[in-house]
């Protein structure tokens, strides 16, 4: 069966000036220009997005930071191979057309992938998925075509603050293994083991 992916055209990505100067973009006019770019996206099949880097498949992107500075981080075992093996500091997918079901604004898709894929990919003791994504607050817009992955898509980055207590409550589904916590510097010491846009949003910090 076909996957649909939201796919953003580089020409509507010219309303971010600052998108191309820098990987990791918070500047404020980026993130407005996101929200216009959002509005003028559209769904394609993911096997066709793969062959056109002109269109960006959109990726939500979510990480947590814990109260003590700490990084929630995991191994890849997913269905992206290119990925698999790699640690990640950030939980998310493709945005799909069931994500824009009852849908107001383009905006909610990103808010129904993020509660979809929290979901899917993590096992939550005493903690709801609703309330992760009313901490979660917008971080910046990722944009680099270091690698083949990287080329053909697009990531939008909220940040959820999670008390020390709460670490324990987080553990993986069927997407990722090995889930811990560890701090920015241990994170970089993992070298080429740790994937591109996690390092990204790192060192920008």
């Amino acid at each position: 069966m076909t996957e649909f992916v939201y796919v953003i055209n580089r020409a509507s990505l010219e309303k971010m000036p600052n998108l191309y100067s820098r990987p990791f973009s918070r500047v404020g006019m980026d993130l407005v220009g996101l929200t216009v770019a959002l509005l003028e996206g559209f769904f394609m099949a993911r096997q066709d997005a793969e062959e056109h880097p002109e269109y960006k498949q959109v990726i939500p992107y979510t990480i947590f930071t814990a109260e003590d500075d700490q990084r929630l981080v995991y191994q890849r075992a997913g269905s992206e191979a290119r990925l698999v093996g790699q640690y990640s500091i950030g939980v998310g997918g493709h945005i799909n057309s069931v994500d824009a079901l009852d849908c107001d604004w383009k905006q909610d898709m990103v808010l129904n992938n993020m509660r979809r894929e929290l979901g899917e990919e993590l096992e939550l003791q005493g903690i709801t998925v609703e309330s992760l994504l009313d901490k979660a607050g917008l971080k910046g817009v990722l944009y680099t075509a270091d690698n083949p992955v990287n080329r053909v898509h697009l990531g939008i980055v909220h940040e959820v603050y999670v008390p020390v207590d709460d670490k324990p409550r987080f553990s993986m589904k069927s997407e990722g293994k090995n889930l811990g916590w560890k701090s920015p510097a241990e994170l970089l010491d993992l070298g080429d083991e740790l994937e591109s846009w996690s390092r990204i949003i790192l060192e920008a910090d």
